[in-house]
């Protein structure tokens, strides 16, 4: 993360599975970091006991939660213009 490219309007962090990678976001000054936890039930519920599959559980409380369960693009997206107040058409 340390060289994330945050010159432009928007820009989206994918997959943050570690808390230091979301204390690095909560730290940058003159952004607005907006967590978001994108809830798969399936995904969640795989078993899956590597680090990489449970450290979220430690910030999971400060994201927004946003839905994913009916495998939806577009419904993603809408759930995501919702949570973070933009429209992506425009």
């Amino acid at each position: 993360l340390n060289h994330l490219d945050l010159s432009h309007d928007i820009t989206i962090v994918a997959d943050l599975r570690f808390k230091n990678e979301v204390d690095y976001l909560d730290k940058l000054k003159g952004y607005v970091h907006i967590p978001l936890y994108i809830h798969n039930k399936e995904a969640e519920n795989s078993g899956d006991t590597h680090v990489s599959e449970q450290e979220y559980k430690k910030f999971k409380n400060k994201c927004t939660l946003v839905d994913n369960n009916d495998k939806d693009i577009d419904a993603l997206y809408r759930k995501l213009e919702l949570a973070i107040g933009l429209d992506f058409e425009d």
